[in-house]
């Protein structure tokens, strides 16, 4: 972490984060509900000495909009974007923290395809089904694309490994 490495460990122990990572807007709660469990597997929220790590998450358009509302001027953002790998799928997350400075990193991210796939899949299966997909209940319709896709199908697949349907 290259804060620790200018400053310090004992600087990182010192304050208490509030990590913010921006999602799509279309994001399910269960693709939330993953990313939040990636992140604590990464040990983002570990406890501190400074107090427990809070972890926010704001959809990007809200996040652009409070982007161009300002701050406080006394304090200087920091902006970075890192990549987190979550089961075989990339996504940018935006890690910000107040700083005296600029930005240290050259900022880099952009939205990847993995919604794009999950929602051709459903639309492939409401297709398929038919008028029998009005008769699954919405909980019914989430326990599928998260147990029977994100978990059990989407993760077979990898860039010209030649499966299709």
């Amino acid at each position: 972490m290259a804060i620790a490495r200018d400053r310090g460990e004992s600087v990182i122990e010192a304050y208490q984060f509030h990590v913010a990572i921006t999602v799509p807007a279309i994001w399910k709660d269960y693709a939330r509900q993953d990313l939040e469990k990636a992140v604590k597997n990464a040990g983002i929220l570990d406890r501190r000495t400074a107090g427990k790590t809070i972890l926010t998450f704001a959809p990007e358009p809200e996040a652009a909009a409070l982007s161009t509302l300002g701050g406080n001027p006394r304090r200087a953002m920091c902006i970075s974007f890192a990549m987190l790998e979550v089961a075989q799928s990339v996504y940018p997350i935006l890690l910000s923290e107040a700083v005296e400075g600029t930005d240290r990193l050259n900022n880099a991210g952009g939205l990847c395809g993995g919604i794009f796939i999950d929602q051709a899949f459903e639309a492939m299966v409401r297709d398929r089904l038919g008028r029998k997909w009005n008769q699954i209940s919405l909980s019914g319709i989430k326990e599928m694309l998260k147990d029977d896709w994100e978990l059990s199908i989407k993760p077979q697949y990898k860039p010209g490994n030649g499966k299709k349907e």
